[in-house]
């Protein structure tokens, strides 16, 4: 398990490092997520570092702005938690991390999480994606990973 150490930031040997040198950032909308998972807010297009809310019927929503100018609007990211996870799963794959890395990427994730309504669902019904975010697990490889 590579540490956090200045020694391993200098050989570019973090999970944190690897994904966002993969995704160039905020180039692409799963780099924005990974620059705002690990907290920092840099010019847009960005996701807000609040983290994420999973709406009562699954879908993953984010605080966005795509321009300088504009005001923070709530954007669905994905349709599903297992969505989301299925593209995490391919960004550790692609970037080659290890399975600590991996895990640790997946720990982060979840506190990443501000809040999950789909504990009530809709009209206190509950949702049909009942997955907790809390057991996420590290999916296995399934094919070609969406990104």
């Amino acid at each position: 398990m590579v540490k956090l150490t200045p020694e391993a930031i200098a050989e570019r040997a973090t999970w944190q490092y690897k994904i966002v040198a993969f995704t160039k950032g905020n180039q692409s909308q799963i780099g924005a997520l990974a620059v705002a998972m690990l907290g920092r807010r840099v010019n847009p297009p960005c996701f807000h570092p609040s983290g994420l809310i999973i709406k009562p019927t699954g879908q993953v929503t984010a605080l966005y702005k795509r321009a300088i100018t504009d005001r923070w609007q709530v954007q669905t990211i994905y349709e599903t938690v297992a969505e989301l996870s299925d593209v995490f799963r391919g960004l550790a794959k692609f970037c080659e991390l290890d399975e600590a890395q991996t895990l640790s990427m997946f720990a982060e994730l979840r506190k990443f999480v501000a809040k999950d309504l789909r504990k009530e669902g809709e009209h206190g019904r509950p949702s049909n994606d009942t997955q907790p975010i809390e057991t996420i697990p590290i999916p296995k490889d399934q094919g070609e990973p969406i990104l």
